[in-house]
């Protein structure tokens, strides 16, 4: 971090207690830690510029442990940095920042502050980092977690990270969760359906709290209530949530069937009121929900579970099967680089944040394969002499991965050409990208991350209504692209690039195309991305421009071979950190946000 005050400046509680440090917390007007940082932190600066070096340097060590992102479910590392910024090398404040004194301040300070949030904090803090742990700390974090409001205005305000914290901590030191469950359910008895998911916010507060099984009954009738009222009115992603929800309370084999049935028929009725588009992968759903019960109870309810099952795929093949050649298109025109990137912050820039993710993920419109290939035609031929002789392309370890032949431009139809022209496509493709990420890319995803708090509830809401991904890999999806949000690409890149090689081989097989090998023993081994790519069928299910973007960066050695260097373990730290890694968990995401139904009404 860049240096605010002198760091050898000693502050006491004595410091805190004489000065107005206290009172500018008590008047902060703002419900969130983002706003107790901007006005502490500012304040700061105030005193600094005026020579109050003590109260300033309070008002930012306090200002740096509230702009710290709560991550309620981690032991070992609960609080993130709000921001990353590649470009400067830089990035916000972390626990491991603060000094052993600051440490010590915080604590002896503790007494003295009434602020719930920001004695919450210090006290979590303590816990964390002071040896030996003192248990006083744990239970004034969780008291005081415990006073952030409940309200609808407030539940994603810090407010739901702040409850799951309290519990996750009684939890871990196995402290009794009877007030807190009492409090959540006192809550959700007064809830009403004009709140929309505020009931499920409160329903997965209560299933952590443990709360008593006499309870479990209301609560189903609550959220069956909400869910066949969300039916009627047509919202069926939310009628689904709520149905789900259910399956939570009870191990009642009927209950459970019957919830699965419902969510099932929900799936049936999205399929026939969305384009053909989306509709198959509706019905994909609807079957795969009535799969989950059991044979042997498929003929004891009012439907024959087995015959509906054939009725739905029935519908399922007379839609139109999904391609992933649904991109939104943004064409930048040819614009310098600065201008780019204020382009590019400029379209992510005070927008709500449905619309700013949305046209975040379409920042960029991949160029067309075709153009590509005419360009680097030209290129190759225009600078000939050069590719008059062969090439050598060598990995960082020093291995041979690529060989190039001289061309013979005479044979335009020979293999050695296509493969010139090919590598000369990667490396204006990897030329392009390098380019793109940095001057687009970044800049947009970085104001994104400064204006909006990504969560994981967000991308539940995308991935469980996108049509590319199937229901039982949405946690794969949500966590990979949450990484990506948290600048933690190395674990993107080893989460999604599995689910994009399934995803294929998924799109494959719904057009009836082979993705196995079966060996002279008999045995059948699924293909890796590498041979999927290459079938001579895969334009059937795969635009040629993404078909080409997923080969330069995940198999071809010419490329960055990601998920062949990836699955070997080859790949080292910094290639995972790359202007490629992050192109490609982006390209993820425009993925899936281009294929929500409707979602190109945020644009």
């Amino acid at each position: 971090m860049n240096e605010r005050y002198p760091q050898n400046l000693i502050i006491t509680v004595d410091d805190f207690v004489n000065s107005d440090c206290q009172k500018i917390i008590n008047n902060i007007v703002g419900d969130s830690y983002s706003e107790y940082w901007s006005i502490l932190s500012k304040k700061a600066r105030e005193r600094i510029d005026n020579g109050e070096l003590k109260s300033g340097k309070i008002l930012w060590i306090i200002a740096d442990a509230c702009s710290m992102m709560l991550n309620p479910n981690s032991k070992n590392e609960p609080f993130k940095p709000f921001a990353i910024m590649y470009q400067t090398n830089s990035r916000s404040a972390i626990v491991d920042d603060f000094t052993e004194d600051e440490i010590d301040f915080f604590e002896n300070i503790l007494e003295f502050c009434s602020d719930y949030r920001i004695k919450s904090r210090f006290a979590d803090i303590l816990w964390l980092k002071k040896s030996p742990k003192n248990i006083q700390h744990i239970e004034i974090a969780i008291e005081n977690y415990q006073q952030f409001s409940l309200a609808y205005d407030n539940i994603l305000d810090d407010s739901k990270s702040a409850w799951e914290r309290a519990i996750k901590l009684s939890l871990w030191t196995k402290k009794s969760l009877e007030l807190i469950s009492n409090n959540l359910l006192a809550q959700f008895e007064k809830v009403d359906f004009a709140d929309g998911y505020y009931l499920s916010y409160i329903e997965e507060l209560l299933l952590l709290s443990q709360v008593d099984k006499r309870h479990y009954e209301e609560i189903i009738d609550k959220l069956e209530l909400f869910a066949n009222k969300f039916k009627t009115n047509k919202d069926f992603h939310r009628a689904r949530s709520y149905f789900e929800s259910c399956k939570n309370w009870t191990d009642d084999i009927d209950k459970l069937n019957k919830f699965i049935i419902e969510i099932a028929e929900l799936y049936v009725l999205e399929a026939k009121s969305v384009n053909t588009l989306a509709s198959g992968h509706f019905y994909e759903n609807a079957i795969k929900e009535y799969r989950k019960v059991a044979g042997k109870h498929r003929e004891k309810y009012d439907i024959n579970i087995n015959d509906r099952i054939d009725e739905i795929h029935q519908e399922m093949n007379k839609s139109n099967l999904l391609s992933l050649d649904y991109m939104q298109p943004m064409d930048l025109g040819e614009v310098n680089l600065t201008e780019l990137t204020n382009y590019s912050i400029k379209e992510v820039s005070d927008k709500n944040f449905e619309e700013a993710l949305y046209r975040f993920a379409n920042i960029y419109s991949s160029k067309d394969v075709n153009k590509l290939h005419k360009e680097a035609t030209k290129s190759t031929e225009k600078f000939s002499i050069s590719k008059l002789f062969g090439a050598t392309h060598f990995a960082s370890d020093g291995r041979v991965i690529s060989k190039r032949a001289g061309m013979d431009f005479l044979d335009k139809e020979s293999k050695d050409y296509e493969d010139s022209i090919f590598h000369e496509m990667v490396q204006s493709y990897d030329l392009e990208i390098d380019l793109i990420t940095k001057a687009s890319i970044i800049p947009a995803f970085q104001q994104l991350l400064f204006e909006h708090r990504i969560t994981k509830d967000d991308l539940y809401s995308l991935c469980s209504t996108s049509s590319i991904i199937p229901a039982y890999r949405t946690v794969f999806w949500i966590e990979g692209l949450y990484f990506g949000f948290e600048n933690n690409f190395i674990v993107s890149t080893h989460l999604l690039i599995p689910q994009i090689e399934h995803l294929v081989r998924v799109k494959m097989k719904e057009k009836g195309i082979k993705t196995s090998t079966i060996s002279t023993d008999g045995i059948e081994t699924e293909n890796g991305l590498s041979t999927l790519l290459d079938n001579e069928k895969i334009t059937e299910v795969l635009d040629e421009t993404i078909l080409f973007e997923f080969k330069a960066l995940l198999t071809e050695q010419i490329g960055k071979n990601f998920r062949n260097n990836v699955a070997h373990g080859l790949c080292e730290v910094n290639t995972l950190r790359s202007i490629h890694a992050i192109y490609f968990w982006w390209l993820c995401l425009k993925l899936v946000l281009n294929n929500v139904p409707n979602g190109e009404d945020n644009k």
